[in-house]
């Protein structure tokens, strides 16, 4: 059975909007001039292009993609043997936006993330994301179990 789950998005958590934006203004202006063509593809590039990882258990495999402009995987996959293990590691993200008038707005959550140990402990990859560390412990076991390693 594969599993995939989106990480994160490359350029940051405003780039689907302003990818989006971007795709909008090219679809107007492509009436009017071919170099329109250069904003649409500049706004699929960028609204578009997330980090994603992939787990195969029938195969006892895991990849981690960087698809740009959500058309080119990048990525290879990592062989999972009985020496690896998996564990978590809580993770505080934090932006901060800024308005013309010098008023900052800062945001941060903490979320839990599963990640590939190799037999030294070093992290390999991280396999997915949770908001609680509930279900973060649910998923561990799960696939503790199906790519028989140990937690």
């Amino acid at each position: 059975m594969i599993f995939k789950t989106k990480l994160s998005n490359i350029f940051g958590p405003n780039s689907p909007i302003i990818g989006s934006i971007f795709v909008g203004i090219g679809v107007i202006t492509i009436f009017t001039t071919w170099k329109a063509i250069f904003i649409i593809l500049a706004g699929m590039f960028f609204g578009f292009s997330k980090r994603v990882a992939i787990i195969d258990t029938a195969k006892r495999r895991v990849k981690t993609l960087e698809v740009y402009g959500g058309i080119i995987p990048v990525g290879k996959w990592i062989a999972v043997d009985s020496s690896m293990s998996l564990g978590y590691k809580s993770i505080n993200e934090g932006f901060t936006m800024r308005s013309l008038s010098n008023r900052q707005v800062s945001v941060s959550e903490t979320k839990f993330a599963l990640i590939l140990y190799d037999q030294t402990d070093m992290p390999i990859m991280t396999l997915m994301k949770f908001d609680s560390q509930i279900e973060l412990q649910f998923q561990m076991e799960k696939f503790s179990e199906l790519l028989n390693i140990p937690m």
